[in-house]
């Protein structure tokens, strides 16, 4: 359940600062303040994980990798479907 909940707090991170640099480089500055909290949550469940991670570094690595690799295609996907 760890990597999981890694792997999914990673995809979010990464597709939501994919969506905050795109919303700061189009001034969507509507977007900024909802997706910080957003980033902050994100960030808190991963180093929590990494933190009380007793299993292998490798897979969990590759569960966040993997994770941030699907979100930044995710949020630029995203950005295409609300207005690109």
């Amino acid at each position: 359940m760890t990597y999981l909940a890694a792997f999914l707090a990673s995809a979010l991170l990464v597709g939501l600062k994919s969506i905050q640099q795109i919303s700061v480089i189009k001034g969507r500055h509507a977007w900024v303040v909802p997706v910080s909290y957003g980033l902050a949550a994100c960030e808190i469940t991963i180093i929590g994980k990494v933190a009380r991670n007793d299993g292998n570094r490798l897979v969990l690595a590759l569960a966040i990798g993997t994770g941030a690799w699907i979100g930044c295609f995710a949020g630029m996907a995203l950005d295409e479907l609300i207005g690109g």
